[in-house]
Parts: structure tokens; sequence; C-alpha cells
């Protein structure tokens, strides 16, 4: 374990072939995938079996310590408390590396901890353009969406916003693609919504306040969002299961 350019390395190298099957073994069985299919694939962890005159490793994501800081605390049965040995062996490893390699860790196992904690309704109040409305956040679906050149993760909330005795239904579906490698999402704002377009944008920002998405950026009949955004939709259990993250593993034996 290490870090670089403020990330942590987690790798493990085995030294013979039945070490790394072991170490295969252990997080397969917790429901960790080193290969998947499609634009929105989550690969937990990259491997390569030790061989004659070459090394092999076992590398750990952080995708893949986000789903063991999940597990650890949401999961079920054995696979449960496999997690939270691994979880407190890397983190034990960790602190042998200094404070803040073992910070960083956490924050991959919070943020993890955080997936698909967040149950509906949410109400809240928030502040727009120094009005106060009150929001609730009812219902939230999440799918995948494959196009002609991009799979989209489809993100549909359904909220009503009130201001003072004027109360609006609001839907909307954000959309999140991948270029490049950097996740990107937009809101559809519409000319037609109560109040006109400047309405309709206050209020899908209440909205977005209300579900803790900290930035976006305004653009013409649109808002623009960032992998910030979808980090607050993973508390939301739909989002998390659309990415099949959210899962319970149970009676697993490893």
């Amino acid at each position: 374990m290490a870090e670089k350019d403020g990330a942590v390395v987690v790798h493990y190298k085995p030294r013979d072939p039945e070490s790394y099957n072991k170490a295969l073994e252990l997080l397969r069985g917790l429901g960790m995938r080193d290969t998947c299919e499609g634009g929105w694939c989550l690969v937990h962890f990259t491997a390569k079996e030790p061989r004659r005159g070459e090394e092999g490793y076992v590398y750990i994501t952080a995708d893949g310590l986000r789903y063991i800081g999940w597990l650890a605390l949401h999961g079920e049965g054995e696979a449960k408390t496999r997690a939270q040995w691994l979880k407190e062996m890397l983190l034990k490893e960790a602190e042998a590396k200094g404070v803040e390699v073992r910070r960083r860790l956490e924050e991959y196992f919070r943020e993890g901890e955080q997936w698909g904690s967040v149950e509906l309704p949410i109400e809240k109040e928030v502040e727009v353009e120094g009005r106060r409305v009150k929001v609730r956040v009812e219902e939230v679906e999440a799918w995948r969406e494959k196009g002609e050149k991009k799979e989209h993760l489809v993100v549909r909330i359904r909220a009503k916003v009130v201001e003072g005795n004027s109360e609006v239904a609001v839907e909307k579906e954000a959309r999140f693609f991948k270029s490049g490698g950097v996740i990107k999402g937009y809101i559809i704002i519409h000319a037609s919504a109560e109040g006109g377009p400047d309405a309709d944008y206050a209020r899908t920002e209440a909205v977005l306040m209300a579900l803790g998405v900290e930035s976006w950026t305004r653009e013409e009949r649109q808002i623009h969002l960032t992998g910030g955004a979808l980090d607050a939709f993973m508390r939301l259990e739909p989002v998390c299961a659309a990415l099949g993250i959210c899962r319970k593993l149970r009676n697993t034996h490893l």
C-alpha cells in the first residue's frame, strides 16, 4: 500500500499461483468484479497471475475500496464479516504507512458507506436566489440507457417545491455520461415550465440542493453537472442499484 498523487494505491504481490488464487477467491466472494461490460462498468480490482520470471499483482481500485466500505456496513452474513475483516486489515496496513495514507483510505470507506443510505422522501428547506423554499423529493428512479455513441445513466427525480403558498411539482431527468473517462451530466430546462425558464432553473437548483449536490453550472436551457453530483446521487439506493452495487450478498461462503 502506498500514496500516489493524493490517492491510496492498494496492491498485493502474490508469491505464487496458489496465493494469487486465494486473493481472487476472497475478492470475488465479496461480489467484487475484475471485469464487466458497458460504459458504466465499475471494476473493483485488476489482477495478473505470477508466472515464471514475471511478478503478479492484485490491485484494488478506488471503487473497490468504496465497495468494501459499503459491504462492511450494509452487507449481510459472512460477506459482511469478511468485508469488515478486510477493511480492518487494510486500515492497519495503511496506519503503518503514515497518518495521511490511513486518512485517505478512511475517506474511500466512508464514501462507500454512504451509498444507498438516504431514504425517501427527503424534505429540506434551502435558499435559492435569496429566497427560502421547501423541497420534498418523493421518488427517484435510475437506469442505464444505451445510445448509438454513449451509454447514459439516467436519474429521474420527482419532487415538490413550495414557496409561500405556491406548490409546484417538478420532474427532472439527470443524464450522466463519460467523456474521456470524466463523468459529466446535464438536466434540461424547459421554457414551457410554470413561471418560465428562470423559475425552472431555480426549482431544479432547489431540488439539487436538497439531494446534497454542491456545484453545477447554468448553461443555455441546461444545468451541467459533474461527477460530484453523481457522488451525491449515489446515496440514493435506486442510483446505487442501477450501477449494480447496492445488492445484498447472503450466505456467501469463501
